[in-house]
């Protein structure tokens, strides 16, 4: 009878114990991650040219080259990085395709396709 109870208690507490990390590890696990990629200014040409990311990706640009640069965003409307001097960074956030420029120097072009990412006709936004 000694042994039963002992048991008995010994599981409830386990039981206890399990509560408390099974609460644990749904907090963690509702937390995002985030995935993070970069892209160099180098040369005159964002590398990679194209990037490819989950959704949620945040992409750091760094600048590499020896001159100013920009990202801006195609149509000039939702985002801009600003200038970056040499060796700067910026970074920003994709949950959709995104074509960018540097309006510096306009030939300067790249591209961020986030998997599952929101498409239009002409393969933009």
């Amino acid at each position: 009878m000694v042994r039963v109870i002992v048991l008995v208690l010994g599981f409830w507490t386990m039981l206890g114990g399990c509560k408390g990390n099974s609460d644990e590890y749904r907090e963690l696990e509702l937390r995002p991650t985030l995935n993070t990629d970069t892209v160099e200014i180098l040369q005159m040409a964002f590398k990679p040219a194209i990037l490819k990311v989950p959704r949620g990706t945040l992409v750091v640009f760094v600048n590499r080259d020896l001159v100013d640069h920009d990202i801006t965003e195609e149509s000039g409307t939702s985002w801009s990085s600003g200038v970056l001097k040499p060796q700067q960074t910026w970074s920003e956030t994709f949950d959709q395709n995104e074509d960018y420029f540097c309006s510096l120097h306009v030939v300067m072009k790249g591209r961020v396709e986030v998997d599952g990412g929101r498409m239009t006709v002409d393969g933009g936004r």
